[in-house]
């Protein structure tokens, strides 16, 4: 409890010292309400450390209570769990252009959402691996599929290790290690997580990436640096958005951010040849550094008094129906498979024990669809992995289904007589989990119930077999039988 409250104390302190830091600021100089309305997205780790706390924090307020015009909104998200934090739009009107006090006092509830996060997000351990990890591939395709055609252009911010690191997608890890993806990741589809044949030009519309990876001794050595961030700048390249910024320090990412600077860090050529999908030492690639000639900057556009944007602001914590990942309602033949679990007992997260349970569809003549593949090109269509959720539900009740089940959607035609669905203990506890398995096409709905034993889960192992008590047959039967 006294650590709890020193941190509490320290976010106080922090607020407060950016809230008085953007009133001297703003008594100075007056701001005018700027361009056209603007959407930014910010990427938070899951986990951090309480060195890392005021360097994520103290931006993501700044950015809230001055950096940002009326009428802007700002998204922040968990960028390792693809839940929303808060959700919130500047007011309109004079008194909120330059006074940040104003705004404090408008946007309490987002404020606290972040307060909130910082307290909460604090790993248990100060060497825990889980620090300053976001899931780059899946954060900027769920941002691609939900604003691709917002006209606002979003912005998006990203803040964590540069690296992908995911126990559940092994083969793909790489940073610290000394290896990097080759370009054959890049050029292929979805049987990387890095592949872009399958996702060209998902972030059409994106403005530009600024990513603050927080900590420059991440790296082995400046090479290194420079290897990872060629990578990522082609990968970003190929969804169709541009890598503007690649820093350690956050307050600069968010200062280019809100400058709007859109010029990419550096210039590389994908090697269109390189067809081999294998990690490489990254003193074996070579990196063509070239900084490209400065663009304008775009004009601004706006004018004060012509944009009526909403005033309201949404905040949530957990992932429920404002969320944005949503499972879609079947249509056209379709058919949606959902999950959610609890512990058994009094439901939820019970002593910080967060079991993981997986989906897993196996259809004839295909490769299996699941988190390690989430889009799969099969003779009856194409089969999504819609979302991984990696943490029980309070309860099985359906109030948050659409936004936190993990589900996937099959394509209409979908053989089930010829298919198998699996779930697989992935991360088990100290007590039973139950759960439950919910099949769907629009006219008709079937909940199959599941229960794993006491277990530490055996990690998606035994795929081919899928040997009882790691893995639980969802017998697809009891739906198409169902009138």
């Amino acid at each position: 409890m006294p650590k709890r409250i020193e941190i509490i104390m320290k976010i106080t302190k922090i607020v407060l010292s950016v809230l008085s830091f953007l009133v001297l600021t703003c008594a100075r100089g007056q701001q005018t309400t700027g361009p056209e309305s603007r959407l930014f997205i910010v990427g938070v780790p899951h986990k951090i450390d309480t060195q890392s706390q005021s360097n994520i924090l103290t931006p993501c307020l700044s950015l809230l209570l001055q950096g940002s015009k009326p009428a802007d909104r700002i998204l922040y998200m968990d960028a390792q769990n693809l839940q929303v934090i808060a959700d919130a739009t500047i007011p309109d009107g004079k008194q909120f252009a330059s006074n940040p006090r104003a705004r404090a006092v408008r946007l309490q509830s987002p404020i606290a959402a972040l307060k909130r996060y910082s307290i909460s997000a604090i790993a248990d351990r100060a060497d825990s691996n889980e620090i300053n990890r976001i899931r780059v591939p899946q954060f900027l395709e769920m941002v691609g599929s939900h604003f691709r055609g917002d006209p606002r252009k979003p912005t998006v911010l990203l803040l964590g290790r540069p690296f992908y690191e995911d126990e559940r997608d092994s083969a793909f890890t790489f940073g610290t290690n000394g290896l990097c993806p080759s370009d054959g990741h890049i050029l292929t589809n979805s049987c990387s997580v890095f592949g872009t044949a399958h996702k060209l030009g998902i972030l059409n519309g994106v403005s530009a990436i600024h990513w603050a990876y927080l900590d420059d001794g991440l790296f082995r050595d400046d090479h290194a640096r420079s290897v990872i961030r060629r990578f990522w700048a082609i990968y970003v390249d190929r969804l169709g958005s541009t890598l503007t910024s690649w820093v350690s320090a956050s307050e600069i990412a968010f200062d280019r951010a809100v400058r709007d600077v859109r010029d990419p860090v550096t210039e590389e050529k994908l090697d269109e040849h390189d067809r081999a999908i294998e990690m490489r030492r990254t003193d074996f690639i070579r990196v063509y550094d070239q900084g490209p000639p400065a663009k304008p900057i775009p004009a601004s556009t706006r004018s004060g008094d012509q944009t009526q944007a909403p005033t309201g602001v949404s905040v949530t914590n957990t992932p429920l129906d404002s969320a944005l990942i949503q499972i879609p309602t079947p249509t056209n033949g379709e058919i949606s498979v959902a999950a959610a679990w609890v512990v058994e007992g009094e439901g939820g997260e019970q002593g910080g024990e967060r079991p993981d349970v997986d989906l897993y569809f196996f259809s004839p003549g295909s490769p299996t669809l699941c988190f390690r593949r989430t889009t799969v090109d099969t003779s009856f269509g194409t089969m999504r992995y819609l979302r991984d959720s990696q943490a029980p539900q309070t309860s099985l009740d359906e109030k948050d289904k659409k936004a936190a089940w993990e589900a996937i959607v099959l394509p209409a035609g979908t053989p089930l007589d010829k298919c198998e669905c699996y779930v697989n203990l992935f991360r088990g506890a100290s007590r039973a989990v139950t759960g439950v398995v919910e099949v769907a096409d629009g006219t008709k709905s079937v909940k199959i119930p599941f229960r794993f034993p006491e277990s530490s889960g055996n990690r998606g192992a035994d795929a081919e077999t899928r040997p009882k008590p790691y893995w639980e047959k969802i017998e697809l039967s009891v739906f198409s039988s169902r009138n």
